[in-house]
């Protein structure tokens, strides 16, 4: 529950400061790694790739982390109020629809309930589209998606953290850690992924000022997309300099949704590249330390 703390400081002459007071809330601290597998074990023998490379770095790195299934969520065998976050790290090659359990009513509703009751979520990639099937985003923007198996590029690619180049969200928290590179026309990102086969499994909010009858690089679509949402626009693909799209957000509570969500949608950010070892791996982990 909330707890009020009360600090107060001394000193070197032994004089104590005003009392300090700052809210604390003692909480869940377990972290969940949702999937459509019927235990971990299977998880990690039969998943994509991506996803098994995440669930290895949750598990090796955070004691209290396990794993979950839809199906227990639908009948009710895991208590989701033990969770602080639920991370959805959905990456596979067959498509972007949503599996069917996700979808269930059951399921649905008791995952609506978690989130609106305060509970956190991270949704990767496809994972994306559950934030309109949990009710949290309405607004039907227009999205991108990359499927299949993807192709061979000698590129590296970033992510873009100053959107349209005006608002620089290099120093939030999700960012922490990170290396950032100034390019010439200003705009400021971090690698993610070098060459090598690349999937390139977007999941992407893009053209944002055209649904709302804006331009490119309308100030207002920027506004009305953070205000619309309660959240904060924190990235984009690496080579873009206006409002485009939204690949990485943070989800403030709204409304009588009460948890917060983070979602990472720019399809550069694997766990696993398929063919060498990723380079930029290490900002890949930091940013979901972070997250």
């Amino acid at each position: 529950g909330p707890y009020l703390i009360s600090i107060v400081t001394t000193n070197s002459e032994g004089k104590e400061s005003n009392s300090v007071f700052l809210p604390f809330k003692v909480g869940a601290t377990v972290v969940a790694y949702l999937g459509v597998y019927s235990d971990s074990t299977t998880m990690l023998s039969v998943a994509d790739d991506d996803e098994i490379a995440g669930a290895k770095w949750l598990f090796q790195n955070y004691a209290k982390s396990r794993y979950i299934s839809f199906d227990q969520v639908k009948n009710g065998s895991v208590d989701l109020t033990q969770f602080r976050v639920i991370w959805w790290n959905y990456d596979v090659v067959t498509g972007h629809a949503l599996p069917a359990i996700a979808t269930d009513a059951a399921v649905v509703t008791k995952l609506t309930n978690y989130y609106k009751s305060g509970g956190n979520m991270i949704l990767r990639i496809y994972a994306m589209q559950y934030l309109w099937t949990l009710g949290r985003m309405a607004n039907p923007y227009f999205t991108e998606f990359g499927d299949g198996s993807g192709f061979p590029n000698p590129d590296p690619w970033g992510v873009g953290v100053n959107i349209s180049k005006k608002h620089d969200q290099s120093s939030h928290p999700l960012y922490k850690g990170i290396t950032m590179t100034t390019q010439g026309d200003g705009r400021t990102t971090f690698p993610v992924i070098g060459p090598g086969w690349k999937e390139n499994h977007n999941a992407m909010i893009v053209r944002i000022p055209e649904y709302y009858k804006l331009p490119n690089d309308s100030e207002e679509a920027y506004t009305k997309f953070n205000t619309d949402n309660n959240c904060v626009w924190l990235g984009t693909w690496d080579g873009i300099g206006d409002y485009f799209a939204a690949g990485l957000l943070e989800l403030k509570p709204k409304d009588d949704f009460l948890g917060s969500a983070i979602y990472i949608g720019v399809g550069g950010i694997e766990w696993h590249q398929n063919d060498v070892v990723n380079p930029y791996q290490g900002n890949v982990q930091k940013l979901y330390k972070n997250a």
